[in-house]
Parts: C-alpha cells; structure tokens; sequence
C-alpha cells in the first residue's frame, strides 16, 4: 500500500508542478497533497519537500497552522486573474471562455476563503469571544 500512496504523492507533484503554467490546475492543492503522501509513505521524500525552497515553507505553514502567507494569497490570486483572463482572451468558442470563467470564479473564491491568520492566533482571538 505503501508503494500506491508514494506513486500518488508523485503524480500529485508533477500535477502541481504543471499547475504553476497551466490556468487549470492549481498548484497548492497538489503540493500539500504531495506532502501528505510522502510524509504517509516515504520520509525521504517529504523531507525533500519540507527542505524545498519554493514549497517548504508554505507547506509547514499550512501542516502546523492551516494558514498561508497573506503575499503568497495575493500572488496566487494575481496568477489566476492573469492565467484564467489570457487564457479567456484567447480561446474563442464562448463555451469555452464560459467554462473557464467558471473555473476563475471557483479557484478565485477557494483561494479567497484561505486563512492568512496563524490557527493559533485565530484560537486565542475565539478564546477571548
């Protein structure tokens, strides 16, 4: 079982990899899945990944405090405004620029609802309520 866990973080990584260019997929989601994986299946692997310059630290953010940078948010949202709106420039059946209008919508309010506030400053906030 081990193996099939460690073969979906993988897929989940070059998923997440192609999201960085692909309007369509989104990045983050695949990279923590990535990380759950290999910390499930390969110890190596999610060392590599937390030791990762570009998606370490986002990942320890997220795994320790379910929070992610509020410059992290911003870019991520720019990205898909960009992506989503030159993609929707440039196709040209409108079937095609409405499915991708949907999928700006959906990615944009997921990406939107994500917390910039630590867990545990959220905590002690609802402590003090």
């Amino acid at each position: 079982m081990k193996w099939v866990i460690f073969t979906l973080g993988w897929l989940c990584m070059f998923l997440g990899i192609a999201g960085i260019v692909l309007p369509i997929l989104p990045t983050t989601p695949f990279i923590l899945l990535a990380a759950t994986c290999f910390a499930k299946s390969s110890p190596r692997f999610h060392a590599w990944l937390l030791a990762n310059k570009v998606f370490g630290q986002l990942i320890q953010n997220w795994n320790q405090e379910r929070y992610i940078e509020p410059a992290v948010k911003r870019r991520s949202l720019i990205i898909i405004a960009l992506t989503f709106g030159l993609s929707i420039y440039i196709v040209d059946p409108i079937g095609l620029k409405v499915m991708l209008s949907i999928f700006w919508i959906v990615c944009t309010f997921c990406v939107s609802r994500l917390s910039t506030i630590p867990l545990s400053i959220r905590q002690k906030k609802a402590a003090k309520l």
